[in-house]
C-alpha cells in the first residue's frame, strides 16, 4: 500500500544520505515529500503508456484484474474497437432511416374486414347437389369467424345443404359488408367440416356464435344443429359496384386483420361533414393537404384504421377549370378502436386550427403527417 511504500522509501532514503551528509528535510516536510513520491509507481502502473493498442489496452485492463484477455474472451466478453470516422464526404453525410408508411388497406385486410362486417347480414352458402353434382345447391346460414377469418355456422343434420356436405365436402360462400351497391363482398371457396368437441376453439366458437346470433341459445343443446367450419383454399374480393375485384392469396386473408374503425367508419364521417365542421375541413386542406388556393369545397370521404381520406375541389370559375383532387392522411398513432380513431383525427383539425390561428411555437408541428395524393381530375377537362 502506499503507507508502508512511503515508510519503507523513508527509511531508505535516510540510509542514502546519512554517509553523505546530504541536506533532506525533516519531520512533516519530509514525510509528505515522501508521501507523494510513492504516489508516482501507483500512476505509472494504472495509466498505459501513449501508443498501446486497443487490444493491448484491454489485456493490460483485464491483466490488473487478474484476468488474462484470453480467458475474458472465453468468458464471453466482447470487446469492440471503435470506428474512425472517416473523411469521405458521402460517409460524412447523415444517414436517415426511410421510414415506410402504409397508406392503404391491403385485399386481403379489406376481405378480413368484409367478412367481419357481414356476421350482422349472414351468408350465401353453396354446396354440391347430391342428387345432381352438375347443379350447385346455394342455401342462407348465420355464421361467426374463427381466427383465421374462417366463416362458423350452425347447421341442422337433416338440413339439405347439410345432407349435401355429408356426400361432398366442396363449398362456397358469400359474405357481404356493410352498404348497398356500395358494398364490398368476398367469395370463399374450400371445404367445410364438423367443428369436433376436441377442438381447441370450441368454446370460444360456441360463445361467440351465442352472443353475435342469440336465437342459438335454444339450439345449442340439441344434437340435431352442429357447428361447421368453412376452411378456404381460394379468395375472391370485390370491393364494391363497379370496382375492380381480385384474388387474395388465402394465406395473406388468413394472417390479416380486419379494421377495427370499420364498424363506426360512416357515422364519423357523416359528423366530420357537417357544417359546423366547415372551417375545420378548409384548414385542414390548407396545413394539412397543403392546398391553399380558391379552395371551393372540402370533404370527408372516407376514413379506417390507417387515415382519413379528403376530397378537394378548387376553381370552377369562367375560365378556371374544376380540379377534384383526392388525398389521404395517415394518422400519427394508429387507432385500436373507433374511440381512438376519433382522437386520432381531432389531434389532425386541431394542429390545423393552431396553424390557421397563429398558435404556434419553434419546433411545433415542424413534422407533418404524411400525405399522400392518390386522385386528381384532368386540369384540360372541360366538362
Amino acid at each position: 500500500t502506499p503507507f508502508v511504500f512511503a515508510q519503507d522509501l523513508e527509511d531508505l532514503t535516510m540510509m542514502v544520505v546519512r554517509p553523505f551528509s546530504f541536506p533532506f528535510p525533516s519531520g512533516r516536510r519530509r514525510r509528505a515529500f515522501l508521501w507523494l513520491v510513492s504516489l508516482v509507481p501507483l500512476c505509472v502502473a494504472l495509466v498505459p503508456p501513449p501508443g498501446l493498442s486497443t487490444e493491448r489496452r484491454h489485456t493490460q485492463k483485464h491483466s490488473n484484474r487478474g484476468v488474462s484477455f484470453a480467458a475474458a474472451a472465453a468468458a464471453g466478453v466482447v470487446f469492440e474497437k471503435k470506428k474512425k470516422a472517416s473523411s469521405a464526404p458521402a460517409l460524412q453525410k447523415e444517414e436517415k432511416e426511410e421510414t415506410l408508411v402504409k397508406f392503404e388497406l391491403s385485399a386481403a385486410e379489406r376481405a378480413r374486414t368484409t367478412a367481419e362486417e357481414g356476421v350482422r347480414f349472414g351468408l350465401a352458402l353453396a354446396t354440391v347437389n347430391r342428387e345432381d353434382p352438375s347443379w350447385p345447391w346455394s342455401s342462407f346460414a348465420e355464421y361467426v369467424l374463427d381466427s383465421r377469418g374462417g366463416p362458423v355456422v350452425l347447421l341442422k343434420e337433416d338440413a339439405e345443404h347439410t345432407k349435401n356436405l355429408k356426400e361432398s365436402d366442396k363449398v362456397s360462400v358469400l359474405l357481404k359488408g356493410a352498404g348497398r351497391e356500395e358494398a364490398s363482398r368476398v367469395t370463399l371457396r374450400g371445404t367445410a367440416k364438423r367443428v369436433e368437441a376436441t377442438d381447441a376453439d370450441r368454446d370460444v366458437l360456441d360463445a361467440n356464435f351465442l352472443l353475435m346470433h342469440p336465437f342459438a341459445e335454444a339450439l345449442r343443446d340439441r344434437r340435431d344443429f352442429q357447428l361447421w367450419r368453412v376452411e378456404a383454399s381460394s379468395v375472391f374480393f370485390v370491393g364494391g359496384f363497379g370496382v375492380k375485384a381480385r384474388w387474395v392469396d388465402p394465406e395473406e386473408y388468413q394472417a390479416a386483420s380486419p379494421d377495427v374503425v370499420a364498424e363506426g367508419a360512416a357515422a364519423l364521417v357523416a359528423e366530420l361533414n357537417e357544417q359546423k365542421h366547415h372551417a375545420d375541413r378548409l384548414a385542414a386542406a390548407k396545413h394539412l393537404l397543403d392546398v391553399k388556393d380558391d379552395v371551393k369545397r372540402v370533404d370527408v370521404v372516407h376514413l379506417d384504421k390507417l387515415g382519413v381520406d379528403f376530397r378537394v375541389e378548387r376553381g370552377g370559375k369562367k375560365d378556371d377549370p374544376l380540379i377534384v383532387e383526392e388525398f389521404r392522411v395517415a394518422y400519427r398513432l394508429p387507432p385500436k378502436s373507433v374511440d381512438d380513431a376519433k382522437s386520432e383525427v381531432n389531434k389532425l383539425l386541431q394542429e390545423a386550427w393552431e396553424e390557421d390561428n397563429g398558435l404556434t411555437f419553434d419546433g411545433n408541428y415542424q413534422h407533418k403527417p404524411h400525405v399522400f395524393k392518390y386522385a386528381q381530375s384532368d386540369d384540360d377537362n372541360d366538362d
